[in-house]
């Protein structure tokens, strides 16, 4: 009974830091990825123009990105826990055996990079084909979710290779979201001008009173 007990405790923990794990991480990339980067993006855009406007948006939300992800790799190094699964869903790729389904996603995207680095690596020897596995995975992954999956180590103090890695996964992430917030606010933008009077003047009300609401908040 007593075994039974500490599996039952064990797999609770493990279920709970799961949990809290996906619910913190996935709620940072939400209100950070899809609320507040395309808002303050398309707000550069709007005031400072396409190129200039979103090289601000790249640097003000960049900054901002890359402190979160450092915060969030601390944590887990701190921590020394796989609260989001990732070193489980390492070892089940690597070993052939069972994925955690929160992250079958995640797997498919690694299953991928990692066919395509080994035909990489066919085509060409003489470039190192782990920056293809980089830039698949900064695509869709922020540098924190990049950097932990390709480290060799689970835990501790970060290499050389495990930096450049964030940093190169922070630019390149960073760069390919902001473009798309870049696109979505010029086309939205060109939209508005089709749309009805009585439509455009409630829009601009809005935006007066969210600038209004941000004003008041910062003074």
């Amino acid at each position: 009974m007593d075994k039974v007990s500490r599996s039952g405790a064990s797999l609770g923990r493990l279920v709970l830091t799961r949990i809290v794990g996906f619910s913190l991480v996935g709620s940072l990339n939400f209100i950070f990825d899809r609320l507040i980067y395309p808002v303050v993006v398309g707000y550069a855009v709007y005031v400072l123009g396409f190129f200039l406007g979103g090289l601000a948006g790249l640097v003000i939300m960049g900054s901002f990105s890359v402190m979160i992800c450092s915060a969030l790799l601390i944590g887990y190094n701190w921590s020394k826990t796989d609260w989001l699964a990732i070193e489980a869903t390492k070892r089940g790729i690597e070993q052939g055996g069972w994925i955690h389904r929160p992250w079958i996603r995640l797997t498919r995207r690694l299953a991928l990079a990692r066919f395509l680095q080994m035909l990489y690596k066919k085509l060409t020897a003489k470039v190192d084909a782990d920056r293809l596995m980089l830039v698949m995975l900064s695509i869709k992954l922020d540098p924190f979710l990049v950097t932990t999956i390709l480290r060799k180590e689970s835990y501790g103090n970060l290499t050389e290779k495990d930096l450049r890695n964030f940093w190169l996964s922070a630019l390149i992430s960073n760069g390919w979201w902001t473009l798309q917030c870049m696109v979505t606010a010029e086309a939205l933008f060109a939209l508005f001008e089709y749309l009805p009077t009585k439509w455009q003047e409630g829009i601009i009300k809005q935006v007066h009173y969210a600038q209004a609401v941000v004003h008041s908040l910062l003074n």
